[in-house]
């Protein structure tokens, strides 16, 4: 996506939103306009608080690509990406749990029939029956994300990519049955829940760690799967032409200028 396209994207994300709302619930007027103001609050913040901290690691990230990188790097990563998670789950649910206690039984009904037929799209598109044919779009969609940071891979680099998949031959089928739990559990709060200040804490809870309760299944393949992602990442490195690091490095410091530009512009 150019750069314009994610200017563009960024400022119209609460019309966004609300769009892809409205796929799940018939909101009424009051609630329509109430979703505007919460959008509009939650766009604000994210604006002045969360850019600038993603410019910031961005920049981070690049220069540690600078040199080989290590496991310790990934864990990093990924404290600051579950950190901004839990930072964002808590604006999303202050500015959601309103709303959502509003929901008639009708949207209530809706919004579930809505998300199983959401599902149902997933399942099939995820839950291939021939099981090379998925392990092959399992591939290059890996293979398409890694390729988006450093170019075009060699044989062997695409190889390494393919190794992760063949590890993971499950991963697919546990995340459409987490997809399914969390889906439910959601349903059961907005069903269930019909006071802003309880509805509040357990929204929080299922958006900053969704998995929290999910079954050991689950967090097994998850457990595998990161592991292999970071083997991954860290071969790759050691394999990485001076053209691919430098792609990689630029592209951190073009997004980090991006989310800096962005969060000084006022809408």
């Amino acid at each position: 996506m150019s750069g314009s396209a994610v200017n563009v994207a960024y400022d119209h994300a609460d019309w966004l939103a609300a769009q892809k709302i409205a796929r799940y619930v018939d909101l009424d007027k009051s609630q329509t306009a109430a979703l505007r103001v919460h959008f509009e609050r939650l766009h604000a913040w994210h604006r002045s608080h969360e850019l600038p901290v993603y410019a910031d690691l961005l920049d981070q990230a690049a220069e540690r690509l600078t040199r080989p990188l290590r496991s310790e790097d990934i864990a990093w990563m990924m404290k600051n990406v579950n950190e901004r998670r839990r930072i964002g789950a808590v604006q999303i649910a202050n500015e959601l749990a309103p709303l959502l206690i509003t929901f008639s039984v009708e949207q209530r009904m809706q919004l579930a029939d809505n998300l199983a037929r959401d599902n149902a799209r997933f399942t099939k598109t995820h839950l291939v029956p021939d099981r090379s044919k998925m392990l092959k779009e399992r591939t290059e969609w890996l293979v398409g994300h890694v390729e988006r940071w450093i170019g075009d891979l060699t044989p062997a680099q695409r190889a390494r990519v393919n190794a992760v998949v063949v590890a993971t031959p499950d991963f697919s089928a546990a995340r459409v049955a987490e997809r399914r739990r969390r889906q439910l559990r959601f349903v059961q709060l907005v069903e269930q829940l019909h006071d802003e200040q309880a509805m509040r804490l357990p929204l929080i809870s299922l958006l900053a760690t969704p998995h929290a309760k999910a079954d050991e299944s689950y967090r097994s393949a998850v457990v595998r799967y990161e592991r292999e992602l970071t083997r991954m990442v860290l071969d790759l490195d050691r394999t990485l032409s001076a053209r691919q690091r430098a792609m990689a490095v630029s592209r951190l410091h073009r997004y980090a200028a991006q989310a800096r530009a962005l969060a000084a512009k006022r809408t």
